[in-house]
C-alpha cells in the first residue's frame, strides 16, 4: 500500500493540489469515510451525511477523506507510520543505542580518572551525554513498541 494514502488506500494524506484520480463504488467511499472517522461517535444523522458525502463525485469524496485524515493528524499532533516505517525507526533506534552505548567507553581514560577520584563509577561528559541519549532513544522505542504512534 502507498504510504502517502489513508489505510484503505482510497485517499491521499498529503495536501491535494488537483482533483484525485480514480473511481470507487459508493460503498468503498462510505468505508473510507467511516475509517477516517474511526473513534468518533456517530449518530443516525451523522451516518446519513456520511452516505450523502459518499454520493458525491469520487474526487470530492477522496478530498473529504483526505481532509479528515489531515485534520485528525494536525489536531492531535499524531504521527502516522506504516508498519515498515515503524520497523525502520525501531532498527535505527537499536543501531543508535548500540553506537552510543557508554559501556563501550569503559576504557575511557577520563571515565576511569573520574571513577578513581570519586571512588565510584563515573562517566566523563561525553559518555554521560551518550548515556542520556540512549535513555531517550529507548523511551522513543517504548512509544513505538506500545503502538502509541498510529501505525498504518
Amino acid at each position: 500500500m502507498n504510504e502517502h494514502y489513508d489505510p484503505t488506500g482510497y485517499a491521499p494524506v498529503s495536501p491535494v493540489e488537483d482533483p484525485p484520480n480514480g473511481y470507487a463504488q459508493p460503498e468503498t467511499r462510505v468505508a473510507a469515510l467511516r475509517q477516517a472517522l474511526a473513534g468518533v461517535p456517530l449518530g443516525r444523522y451523522d451516518l446519513r451525511i456520511v452516505h450523502w458525502l459518499a454520493g458525491w463525485d469520487d474526487s470530492t469524496a477522496r478530498t473529504v477523506v483526505s481532509l479528515l485524515h489531515r485534520a485528525r493528524q494536525a489536531g492531535r499532533g499524531e504521527w502516522t507510520l506504516t508498519a515498515a516505517q515503524a520497523e525502520t525507526a525501531r532498527q535505527a533506534i537499536a543501531d543508535a543505542c548500540q553506537w552510543r552505548d557508554p559501556a563501550g567507553g569503559l576504557g575511557c581514560g577520563d571515565c576511569l580518572e573520574l571513577s578513581v577520584q570519586h571512588d565510584e563509577p563515573r562517566m566523563c561528559d561525553d559518555h554521560q551525554a551518550d548515556h542520556d541519549a540512549v535513555l531517550s532513544y529507548r523511551q522513543l522505542d517504548a512509544v513505538l513498541d506500545a503502538r502509541q504512534v498510529k501505525l498504518w
